[in-house]
């Protein structure tokens, strides 16, 4: 038997990127790759699209817990074509999947610049906690 889907920890460092789309909508890509963790937001729940996105949300996740690299995720979803492509800060975003492979490759490009300067992981740590107070 699984353990089933973690719930979300909200003390966790995230970061929620906003990705438009060719359709006309929004994504909100909220991850958490350090906890395994992703969700995906297009809008109100109850329609398709939002099903589709908890479900590909629920696979990324799925992926990572089981120790999928975020560049094998990137690589499976990188490219997928849909009927309405768009253009984002990330440049030419071809789909839903597409953009997600593109938050990915820049949360991916942080962290490695990250793991080069400790001085930046402590600013962007301030930052975090910086935000949180101000929720608060």
């Amino acid at each position: 038997m699984t353990a089933g889907r973690p719930k979300r920890d909200t003390g966790t460092p995230s970061q929620t990127p906003k990705v438009r789309l060719g359709c006309g909508r929004t994504m909100y890509v909220t991850l958490a790759p350090q906890k395994k963790w992703v969700f995906l937001t297009t809008g109100k729940s109850g329609n398709c699209v939002g099903a589709w996105s908890e479900a590909l949300s629920r696979l990324i996740a799925l992926a990572w817990r089981k120790g999928a690299s975020g560049q094998e995720v990137i690589e499976e979803l990188q490219g997928i074509m849909c009927s309405d492509p768009g253009y984002d800060r990330w440049g030419y975003v071809t789909s839903c999947s597409d953009g997600i492979a593109k938050v990915l490759m820049e949360i991916e490009k942080d962290a490695e610049a990250e793991k080069d300067s400790p001085q930046k992981k402590n600013n962007n740590n301030n930052k975090v906690s910086s935000l949180q107070e101000e929720v608060r």
